[in-house]
């Protein structure tokens, strides 16, 4: 016998739909998993379910009536908020439900308070969050209700209560009545759900034996859910969000950076121009000393700066104590090191360009008429296949050497004593590893290369390699990474 039905119904807020067209049809006797991620219509579902909604379309039928007096009186229902007159003592919230309940087992609620630890005498207001949630609890399994409708009702309490309200549910009713859970913690209540029915954008999307689902799909309850219900949306979101997070907590410290390399090349662009009082070679050899000096320091500065940044942002908020918060987001290993590795090869490449508008500043302030606007424009226009390669060698390299940094922080956080040395020795073995492997790749090639007719061909071919090393070396990197972050992971 059906004991709750829901005919075609459809409920809107607005013009939000909350619910479409959902059809259920649920026995007595059962305990039902309501299962759905936040704003697939779980609450108001439950609501139409105890007459505090009334649907737009369709019909809600328990035990073959709409919900009315008559239904409350054998409907048992925990809301998932604190409603109890906080003034009343435990004992009165008792008196009060036995007065309206005529299925009221008050022994059985003494029993569960005991239990529990909960003293009767003890006014609402003076118990916790948890105890209040247990006390309401107790006053809904307390009755012999047709239907449990319970939204939430182990999401506020620990872990050891969990087991112990689990084991009331199903002690306390009766081959008779159903339970209807809403939930979040799938994995908890998974061992005692006799059937689902999943909820998405206020559809139903899956609904039956949980047995059956289990062997038809291969996968636990709690597995479906997280892989098949969480929207896509929500985990780009959170994705960006993580993106986001990268340059917000940097972008100040880098653009003060930034700021003192472009000032310092004007700077210097313009103390050179006292050179040109010089006799002529010396001038010109004194400058273009003086040139490559500073710039081969603010290289140094803006190389420097990025790397520590890298290795501050990955190892600090993933190995260090911030690891506790990142690794407990609900996002994926995937969703931590893309996020990382997007924000510090933006920041790398901010960097490079930059450190070559520096130079421009600085040539164009000391000697404009060195590099003609002209050549500039030829040279890129005759060499435009061998500048687009260069650029994509390029940008794969840097992917390749945030990844390496990932890797050997990775490598060193396996360890309980000196992480920090054991990642600058495995940093530098990779680095000797990678060049002994390139040497082996250019040597193999040297003998095709040496039949190769012209210098173009030489350079795609080597351009060639280089750009399959990188990619080989980035898968391995990368997985590397999520595997000892996925599996290994060894916070301190």
């Amino acid at each position: 016998m059906s004991l709750l039905v829901f005919e075609n119904v459809s409920k809107s807020y607005g013009a939000t739909p909350a619910l479409e067209n959902v059809s259920l049809d649920i026995p007595a006797g059962k305990i039902v998993g309501l299962l759905g991620p936040n704003g697939s219509g779980k609450t108001t579902l439950i609501k139409l379910i105890n007459g505090l909604l009334q649907p737009d379309q369709g019909r809600v039928l328990i035990n073959d009536m709409d919900p009315s007096p008559a239904t409350k009186a054998v409907v048992a229902y925990l809301p998932d908020t604190t409603y109890l007159n906080e003034q009343m003592k435990v004992k009165e919230a008792l008196t009060y439900f036995k007065t309206f309940y005529k299925d009221f087992n008050l022994e059985r609620a003494h029993h569960l308070l005991a239990d529990l630890g909960i003293d009767e005498n003890s006014r609402l207001k003076k118990l916790s969050k948890e105890n209040k949630e247990k006390v309401q609890l107790i006053l809904v399994m307390s009755r012999d209700a047709r239907l449990y409708v319970l939204d939430e009702p182990i999401g506020g309490v620990d872990p050891a209560a969990r087991a112990y309200i689990l084991n009331t549910i199903i002690n306390n009713y009766s081959p008779t009545s159903t339970v209807l859970i809403s939930t979040h913690l799938i994995s908890d209540i998974e061992p005692i759900l006799d059937e689902i029915v999943f909820l998405k954008d206020g559809k139903v999307v899956r609904q039956g034996n949980v047995d059956d689902i289990r062997y038809e799909s291969g996968e636990s309850i709690d597995q479906l859910f997280r892989q098949n219900l969480r929207p896509k949306q929500r985990r780009l979101f959170m994705f960006w969000n993580l993106v986001r997070y990268e340059f917000k907590n940097v972008n100040k410290w880098y653009l003060a950076l930034y700021a003192a390399v472009l000032v310092l090349s004007a700077l210097i662009g313009i103390q050179t121009q006292g050179f040109k009082n010089l006799p002529y070679q010396e001038s010109q050899a004194t400058m273009l000393l003086f040139l490559a000096t500073v710039f081969g320091g603010l290289m140094l500065t803006l190389g420097i700066s990025t790397i520590f940044l890298i290795i501050k942002r990955f190892k600090g908020s993933v190995y260090d104590r911030q690891g506790y918060l990142t690794l407990t987001l609900p996002v994926s290993e995937h969703h931590i090191i893309t996020a990382k590795l997007i924000g510090a090869f933006i920041w790398s490449l901010i960097s490079t360009a930059v450190l070559a508008l520096s130079a421009v500043i600085i040539l164009a302030l000391t000697a404009p008429e060195w590099i003609p606007l002209s050549y500039v424009i030829t040279f890129v226009e005759t060499h435009l296949p061998q500048i687009f390669l260069t650029g994509i060698s390029f940008l794969l390299n840097t992917i390749s050497g945030i990844l390496c940094i990932y890797l050997a922080i990775s490598i060193g956080q396996l360890f309980n004593e000196y992480r920090t040395a054991l990642a600058v020795a495995v940093y530098i073995g990779i680095q000797i590893v990678i060049g002994f492997i390139e040497l082996f790749f250019n040597l193999s090639s040297n003998f095709y290369v040496n039949s190769l007719v012209g210098l173009n061909d030489h350079f795609y071919m080597g351009a060639g390699i280089a750009i399959v090393e990188e990619l080989i070396f980035i898968a391995i990197f990368y997985l590397g990474t999520y595997y000892i972050l996925r599996n290994k992971v060894n916070l301190l």
